[in-house]
């Protein structure tokens, strides 16, 4: 019997199941959860598959392919033992990519992924054309091959969807920047930002941020590289000069221009540019997307200025790098200090990096269950630490070191899995508490 084995019943699952059923081909399920959050609807819209707990390595080795979902390491013994016996292990990107015909770009990064998808997207709607978003942010990449035909696809993809992907052949990619995630998950820096490499396979133009070295080593052999950065740009790459987004030599617009705070957001605003040239958008209608984008929410967005303090929702800053950007991009817009919320499942990250934000904090507030290590770390920096065992306690600490001037931020550089099903959930319950403080 011939059939394919998808593992991991999620959301990408899912869409694996759809895609496989709408080619005909058998397969079975697999996941090493009992009782999976889709498992009963999706016995109700696959009655016919047979779905199984725990990874059956004497199955999984009779499968033709084993389409691996982004949640489960390929080091799981059962799938390493199976590929040993020449099973094909893939992803849902891949699938995609072999029955798509819609040209590609493709954005990857530690940080600003998901702004900058969601912008370039915005950029392509203002330029009369059609466009669809998906891979690690919306929809599952899968499931837009079933949508109207659009003019270009963007993809924001996770280093785990990349794993399984062997050549993208977008005609656009970027790698936005690498910091430290995923710790639990791969064995060094290096072995993360070589998944994040694998982007740049086949791809028309690589857009690169020039003054991250890891992502500048990564340099591919394309018939086209473009550059980003926030200083002054060589012919031909994109930057900043007095104050203002630069091209080739030309002056396009004031940073301040953007609806965005933050030197965090400039470099967005910058690779979304570089990508949108890349695949033909008029300048002009980039320029104008620019200052109009408010973002995303649970990332670095405005909740309410209350007594002369700016409070900031940044639920979305999961790993380090997302709160070093977040702290310095806000500092750099107020005359004030910023109060830092920080903490939760830190995903085995080093956290040591955000003690350069020692100057730039009035305080830190800690949550969740490694929020002690990340005290530890600022309380020998002799910045003020409070913890807080829930949200409202957080915002009420976070109120009382607060000065007019400053801005409190939750950036937690961690997932929120040990108190919350999600960072959006997590944002939620902040903002609500936010509100619910500024009405006492």
């Amino acid at each position: 019997m011939s059939f394919d084995a998808i593992i991991g019943l999620g959301q990408t699952g899912e869409s694996c199941a759809r895609f496989l059923q709408r080619c005909g081909r058998d397969f079975i399920v697999m996941d090493s959860r009992p009782n999976p959050p889709l498992l009963s609807k999706f016995r109700q819209d696959f009655a016919h598959v047979p779905v199984y707990h725990g990874f059956d390595a004497e199955r999984l080795k009779k499968a033709d392919r084993l389409i691996v979902s982004p949640g489960v390491s390929l080091q799981q013994p059962e799938i390493q033992l199976a590929r040993a016996q020449g099973v094909m292990v893939l992803g849902d990107i891949a699938l995609f990519v072999e029955h798509n015909t819609v040209p590609v770009v493709a954005i990857s990064g530690s940080n600003g992924k998901s702004t900058v998808t969601t912008l370039l997207g915005e950029m392509i709607t203002h330029a009369g054309f059609r466009c669809q978003l998906g891979g690690n942010i919306g929809i599952p990449a899968l499931d837009l091959l079933t949508q109207t035909p659009a003019d270009f696809v963007v993809l924001e993809l996770s280093s785990f969807q990349l794993e399984t992907t062997d050549a993208l052949n977008a005609h656009a990619a970027t790698v936005l920047n690498l910091s430290a995630d995923h710790m639990d998950r791969y064995t060094s820096l290096d072995d993360y930002g070589a998944a994040k490499q694998k982007i740049f396979r086949g791809a028309s133009t690589a857009v690169l941020n020039r003054q991250d070295k890891r992502v500048l080593s990564m340099l591919p052999l394309n018939d086209s590289v473009v550059t980003f950065g926030l200083d002054a740009p060589d012919t031909g790459q994109w930057g900043v000069v007095d104050g203002r987004l630069t091209y080739d030599g030309n002056t396009l617009m004031a940073t301040d221009e953007l609806k965005l705070p933050g030197l965090h957001h400039v470099e967005n605003a910058l690779a979304a540019l570089a990508l949108g040239q890349a695949i033909g958008l008029p300048q002009w209608s980039m320029l104008t997307t620019l200052k109009t984008f408010s973002g995303l929410s649970h990332r670095t967005q405005p909740v309410i200025e209350w007594q002369g303090v700016r409070w900031i929702n940044d639920s979305k800053g999961t790993n380090v790098g997302a709160t070093l950007a977040a702290v310095r991009g806000i500092a750099s817009t107020i005359r004030g200090q910023v109060v830092l919320i920080a903490g939760g499942e830190g995903k085995g990250a080093d956290f040591s990096p955000l003690s350069n934000l020692a100057k730039n904090l009035r305080g830190v507030v800690v949550i969740g269950r490694d929020g002690p290590v990340i005290g530890e770390l600022f309380a020998g920096e002799g910045v003020p630490v409070i913890s807080a065992s829930r949200m409202s306690e957080a915002v009420l600490a976070a109120a009382r070191l607060a000065t007019p001037g400053d801005a409190v931020l939750l950036s937690p550089a961690c997932a929120s899995f040990d108190w919350y099903r999600n960072f959006s959930e997590r944002g939620d319950h902040f903002i609500e508490e936010v509100f619910a403080y500024a009405k006492t």
